[in-house]
């Protein structure tokens, strides 16, 4: 009974042993494994934070490109509105330019007009007067001419009949 004791006592501490070794060997992997899975989920805590911060990345420039689009179209949109209503303004008060110097020249008309019809009608009247005073002025004339040629041809048959006379005499 002693030697069974001590022998399954030897077997006993024997298997202790191994198990002792087992379980070291056994934590020596876990240990090995659980900093190579620490590891692992490290690798993969930083890659999953850096693709994240570069989707957050694209998102955000995608976001920044079609706000500065939006705002272009904005600004565009207003620029045009903004030029579109001088334009129009520009063409409203040049029009209202064009009218008030069309009526300026209008009334420039109606004036030069009124005084051409005034002048001219006056002109006339001077002109008829002038014609007449004329016709008048050479009518008196050519008497005086007349009644000059006629003293002359008459003092000049005087002499040749007087000279004819003497001759005959």
């Amino acid at each position: 009974i002693q030697i069974q004791r001590c022998f399954r006592g030897h077997l006993v501490r024997e298997s202790m042993i191994n198990m002792n070794c087992s379980a070291v060997i056994i934590q020596k992997v876990w240990r090995k494994y659980s900093t190579l899975s620490h590891q692992i989920m490290t690798i993969q805590r930083i890659w999953r934070g850096y693709s994240a911060r570069l989707q957050y990345s694209f998102y955000l420039s995608d976001i920044i490109l079609t706000q500065s689009f939006i705002r272009r179209k904005i600004a565009i949109d207003k620029y045009q509105n903004k030029r579109y209503s001088a334009i129009q303004i520009q063409r409203c008060f040049r029009g209202h330019l064009v009218r008030e110097s069309m009526i300026n020249m209008n009334c420039s008309a109606v004036i030069i007009q009124k005084v051409w019809r005034k002048y001219s009608t006056l002109s006339h009247q001077i002109m008829t007067i002038q014609r007449i005073w004329r016709g008048y002025s050479a009518r008196l004339q050519y008497s005086f001419y007349l009644s000059d040629i006629i003293l002359t041809q008459s003092i000049i048959r005087r002499k040749i009949a007087i000279d004819k006379y003497q001759n005959k005499r």
